[in-house]
């Protein structure tokens, strides 16, 4: 069991990674970490947009980068 910081439960940290009810922000963290497999289309083309830049040597960056 995982739970958030609003506490919220989930049956394990990649449900929660997987989670609908994310900030977006946080969704392109995770999906820029691997820990968030893409949940729809709009997610699976941000996935690889990010994946193109970071293969061309560039860096994605976000506010909450790690």
């Amino acid at each position: 069991m995982y739970t958030d910081k609003d506490g919220n439960t989930y049956n394990s940290k990649e449900d929660y990674y997987n989670s609908p009810d994310l900030e977006l922000e946080d969704i392109y963290v995770y999906l820029l970490s691997g820990k968030r497999t893409p949940q729809n289309e709009s997610e699976r083309e941000i996935k690889a947009e990010m994946d193109k830049i970071h293969a061309s040597g560039g860096i994605v960056e976000t506010s909450l980068n790690f």
